[in-house]
């Protein structure tokens, strides 16, 4: 979670107007030194006090593969998370586990099997 704005801009004006160090007014503003320093230098490099983006990670499922998941369970609504996780890598050769599929299900608003002992 990122601090505001209004935060960002009094601790970099404070900065700026030489009131103190670094430390002196990282204490002050009760943040961390570092997060600071990391504020400083994305004003200095991008004339910026926004937060960047998070890059996060992208999912394995991408569109073809959520049509692939809705599919598979269209032709065959019996089949577990672990068969269509075992699907998926025949398909695609990208290896997902079955909390991934079940995400990717969840997404879709589908429901599946969970696994080949529920009656």
């Amino acid at each position: 979670m990122s601090l505001s704005l209004d935060l960002r801009g009094r601790v970099l004006e404070v900065y700026e107007n030489k009131e103190g160090l670094i430390r002196s007014i990282a204490k002050r503003f009760k943040i961390g030194t570092t997060i600071f320093v990391s504020w400083l230098k994305r004003k200095r490099s991008l004339g910026i006090i926004t937060p960047g983006r998070s890059t996060g990670r992208p999912s394995k499922f991408d569109g073809k593969g959520l049509q692939f998941l809705a599919k598979s369970l269209e032709k065959n609504n019996e089949l577990t998370l672990k068969a269509l996780a075992q699907n998926y890598e025949k398909k695609y050769g990208i290896t997902v586990s079955l909390m991934t599929v079940h995400r990717a299900c969840k997404r879709l608003n589908i429901n599946y099997k969970k696994n080949s002992l529920c009656s």
